[in-house]
């Protein structure tokens, strides 16, 4: 049946404040079911859960139904917005502290299930939000400062709606930095949903009664455009920063990488060359020791030719029975090498163990080697040697690693122009490019990395130079910044020029209408004029009655003798002079 004409009628601020305020409780009372249920869980965005905790969840239902109930006369229900409060300050207060206060399992989802709660506390932006919803609307409870009131329920409204906005464009854009808000705890899309209708819960109340009071817009209709504009152009300028710092990464990250392939092929080289060596030593038949040394020197200086740029120092050829060094090339300066005994070093004599068990060369631990008078970190390549069937002894390579990274980053990657790079193997560093410059401009963009080559563990880690920053960097986020910032003073400008144009317009009708009105009573006025004269001069000429005027100077009323006696005074005692008769007429 069609309501009658009569009724009241709700207005479509009334309407959006109604949806508003229930969207928000729904939300609440969802996240309060999922405690139970457990759906969010299996409804991820990204790497983060769609569920709600508690705390929250119950926050929201008290927001929604308080506003609910407001909406329907009862003031006072605002007052309900206490209890959010209490939980967005205790949730700020363990964010600051990185403490609970004994409270962490008042309201936290209970269970081990698929919905377990996760996080330690509330998510900084979310308790921010629910302790300035709850002040706004404990003020609203109590109508104190209309003015200054309603200014503030707009801005908490634009301001928590703006969050809620923003974090959905952050999962959708997947961009962390926005929706994390530079903390650990990500605040969860629901909430950011439900934030999204109080925010405009708040605003469309403000509005409406603003406009109950003056009947115009607000002076503060800028503001609410200004804040959304000025919230998408810092997730716009964090997004792009985000994504220029991921640039960034991901290149520093492909050097890295390139690097650590580039080091296993050079090692896997290296290796292939000792175990060549060892298999056409093997196969060699010497008439006696000379020929023998002289053809030994000739093939491991082919090998140190080709190879010491990458730290190879020296090759020497083991005696298979005592361990020990028969040839070592070059002679000079490893005059004392000769006859060493390889069984004294822990991890050359591993090698050599599992050298002979498999047949084929391999790499020692890291290890010293001496090299340039002095001992330095590196490593040994032994590979086993094979007489007719039978073991003879082992070919040993020798390298450095600061020459060995010195080649590869430096002369072949040409890395050490764009970036300082240190490598460490286990828990000593072997290699510095340039070990009395600064790392990087910016110590954000270090990228650290372990990687495990020829059974080591090698930590491997990029800082840009300030030179390849430069080179790299895109002023695209500053642009979007500044205009963005530009297009928000733009459009609260015309914002504020729209609402001046529209309160001039409102003012200009309510000007016509008054002037309608009053030409209209005039006119009325008039005719009933022009009914009294024309029921005047019927009434004269019925009655015949005539009506005449006497004007006469007033020096000649003043000594009219027939006035005088017509007063009952007589002549001689009419004034003499006007001013005595003036006075006497006016006293």
């Amino acid at each position: 049946m069609d309501s009658l004409s009569t009724l009241p009628r709700r207005t479509w601020l009334e309407r959006a404040s109604l949806a508003s305020a229930a969207l928000c409780a729904l939300v609440g009372a969802a996240g309060l079911v999922d405690q139970w249920l457990h759906l969010a869980a299996f409804l991820p965005i990204g790497d983060e859960p769609l569920g709600l905790r508690g705390d929250e969840s119950l926050a929201l239902v008290v927001f929604g139904v308080a506003l609910l109930v407001r909406e329907f006369g009862w003031r006072p229900a605002l007052c309900a917005a206490a209890f959010p409060g209490l939980i967005g300050a205790r949730g700020i207060m363990a964010a600051v502290s990185n403490r609970d206060f004994g409270m962490g399992g008042l309201f936290d989802r209970i269970g081990d299930g698929p919905g377990a709660s996760t996080s330690g506390h509330l998510a900084g932006m979310t308790a921010c939000c629910l302790l300035l919803g709850a002040c706004t609307l404990l003020w609203n409870a109590i109508e104190r400062a209309p003015r200054s009131r309603l200014f503030a329920t707009a801005f908490a409204g634009s301001l928590i709606a703006s969050v809620g906005f923003s974090t959905l464009f952050g999962y959708i854009a997947n961009l962390p930095a926005i929706y994390r808000w530079g903390a650990v705890s990500a605040m969860p899309p629901l909430t950011a949903v439900a934030f999204l209708f109080l925010g405009l819960a708040l605003l469309s109340l403000a509005w409406r009664e603003h406009r109950a009071i003056t009947g115009g817009p607000p002076a503060w209709s800028p503001m609410p455009a200004i804040i959304a504009s000025l919230t998408l152009t810092l997730v716009l300028w964090l997004g792009l920063r985000e994504r220029e710092f991921a640039y960034l990464g991901q290149k520093t990250q492909t050097a890295m990488d390139q690097l650590a392939t580039d080091i296993r092929f050079a090692l896997e080289r290296q290796t292939n060359a000792i175990d060549r060596i060892a298999r056409t030593w093997g196969d060699t038949r010497a008439d006696n020791a000379s020929a023998e040394a002289a053809a030994w020197d000739i093939e491991a200086g082919t090998q140190l030719n080709d190879a010491k740029s990458l730290g190879n120092v020296s090759l020497s050829f083991i005696d298979g029975r005592e361990l020990r060094t028969r040839y070592v090339f070059p002679r000079a300066g490893n005059e004392a090498a000769t006859a060493f005994d390889h069984l004294a070093d822990p991890a050359r004599r591993d090698a050599i163990a599992q050298a002979g068990k498999n047949a084929g060369p391999v790499l020692t631990a890291s290890t010293t080697v001496r090299w340039k008078d002095r001992a330095q970190s590196g490593f040994a390549i032994y590979a086993p040697v094979t007489r007719e069937s039978q073991p003879a002894g082992y070919v040993a390579a020798e390298y450095v690693y600061s020459p060995f990274f010195q080649n590869l980053i430096a002369a072949r990657l040409k890395l050490a122009d764009e970036y300082h790079v240190t490598v460490a193997i286990g828990p000593d560093q072997t290699y510095d490019s340039a070990p009395r410059t600064a790392a990087s401009a910016d110590a954000s963009f270090t990228v650290e990395r372990p990687y495990t080559i020829a059974e080591r563990r090698v930590r491997l880690t990029f800082a840009p130079t300030a030179a390849t920053l430069r080179m790299d960097r895109r002023f695209l986020p500053e642009i979007a910044l500044f205009t963005g910032l530009s297009f928000t003073v733009l459009l609260g400008l015309s914002v504020h020029l729209a609402r001046r144009a529209r309160t001039g317009q409102t003012e200009a009708e309510l000007s016509n209408k008054k002037l309608l009105a009053e030409i209209s009573e005039r006119s009325r006025i008039e005719a009933r004029l022009k009914i009294s004269d024309e029921r005047l001069r019927l009434a004269l000429d019925s009655t015949q009655i005539g009506i005449f005027e006497w004007q006469v100077p007033s020096d000649q009323v003043y000594y009219s003798p027939g006035l005088w006696a017509l007063l009952g005074y007589e002549q001689s005692h009419m004034p003499a002079t006007v001013e005595t008769w003036q006075a006497l007429i006016h006293p």
